[in-house]
């Protein structure tokens, strides 16, 4: 039998630590691999069939390597052609590529918005905030911005349209910094945990070097922290120079503040798959950390029981399984308490809102006003909550199906 090699399509390759990063751009899939996979991975691209390979290995390595096992990954994530595809020109992944949003953002464009000097200005914005903070602390606001106590209803609907758009520039930010860098990206909706949220796949970020993932993961939260220090700024502004800023702006204003503040401190969630969680994973060479604790955990609870481990993690690299016992701490201890605020907070709230619609519905017509308030805000919480318990809980039978 010809000891034919697989088609090696086009792929990236890059060192992170003791392990290489290899994937398809075109599929967004990418896997983190010891060196001996790229080994093998070269000397298929140099022609070299699975027998001679085995062979080359025994010689080098003393071992011989699981290649069919190996092909089938590799297959799997877009970098050996299908076998069932021989024969054919130009044979293409297994799957076809996805489709990528905002493609017409070159790389030169995205790159006016994201240089040193937008960023030395960006930095300079939030800094002139912070001084004015520290002049003018009685700025920053509290959780009572989110209370509308009059007009509620067109103020809780404004803060609902602003905060739509605040996110959607906070992915906006993300995108264009991965197309800066030659990554295409796409927008989706997901949960973490209960929470629904809006995320941008940019998948293509690990064909690049370490140093050069910063931007892209970390854009998004600075498109907030600027957002945040301009809102100061312009309620500094009118404060100092008497300007007849409305009431309704203004408490809309201080709302997004907030809100804004909010959303920095969740990236602080370091138990939930945040931006700040990617970058602290990528400072310390661990792809897989949350992956990796969990299978961890799961093996010292069958332990504790008595059972054997479900999951091999023999391979793992040193230095990620010395993180893994206090990474685990902050896995528990942060979904314990976002449990709690579920089970104690959120939940009651949620069905004192249901209780709140049902007597909205049933008041008598001369309150119609405060109802369509009650209402508004009833619907927009009960409906994001429901819809996250609803995405985890297929996620938590999806994972044990």
């Amino acid at each position: 039998m010809q000891d034919s090699a697989p088609q090696v399509l086009a792929y990236s390759v890059q060192p992170d630590g003791d392990d290489f990063i290899i994937g398809s751009v075109a599929r967004g899939s990418f896997l983190s691999v010891p060196a001996e996979v790229v080994e093998i991975l070269r000397a298929f691209e140099a022609g070299h069939g699975p027998e001679q390979v085995r062979r080359d290995y025994l010689q080098k390595h003393g071992e011989t390597p699981d290649l069919d096992d190996l092909v089938q990954v590799l297959t799997a994530h877009g970098i050996l052609a299908d076998p069932a595809a021989a024969g054919v020109a130009d044979a293409a992944p297994a799957k076809p590529a996805k489709r990528y949003h905002f493609e017409w953002i070159t790389p030169p464009v995205a790159r006016l918005v994201w240089n040193r000097y937008t960023l030395g200005l960006m930095a300079l914005t939030v800094a002139a905030a912070l001084l004015v903070l520290l002049w003018q602390p009685a700025l920053l606001p509290g959780w009572r911005a989110f209370y509308f106590p009059q007009d509620t209803a067109s103020q809780v609907l404004g803060l609902m349209l602003l905060g739509m758009a605040s996110t959607f520039l906070h992915e906006m930010g993300h995108l264009t910094a991965a197309r800066a860098a030659g990554v295409s990206c796409r927008f989706s909706i997901g949960n973490q945990l209960w929470f629904v949220v809006w995320y941008t796949e940019m998948n293509g970020i690990w064909a690049l070097p370490r140093n050069r993932r910063y931007l892209p993961i970390l854009a998004g939260p600075l498109v907030d922290l600027v957002s945040a220090a301009l809102i100061v700024l312009l309620l500094a502004a009118a404060a100092h120079y008497a300007w007849p800023l409305p009431a309704l702006t203004r408490n809309i204003l201080s709302a997004l503040l907030f809100l804004y503040i909010v959303r920095i401190i969740w990236q602080c969630y370091f138990f939930v798959r945040t931006d700040f969680y990617y970058a602290f994973s990528n400072l310390l060479g661990c792809k897989r950390l949350m992956q990796d604790t969990e299978d961890w955990l799961r093996n010292r609870w069958a332990r504790l029981r008595g059972r054997a481990e479900k999951v091999d993690q023999a391979g793992l690299p040193a230095h990620e399984r010395r993180m893994l016992p206090g990474y685990a701490a902050i896995w528990l201890l942060g979904r314990s308490v976002a449990l709690s605020m579920l089970l104690f907070v959120q939940l009651p709230l949620l069905l004192s809102y249901l209780l709140l619609l049902f007597e909205s519905t049933t008041a008598p017509a001369g309150s119609q006003g405060s109802s369509a308030s009650a209402l508004l805000a009833g619907l927009l919480f009960s409906t994001l909550l429901l819809a996250g318990l609803a995405m985890w809980v297929r996620q938590l039978m999806l994972r044990k199906g």
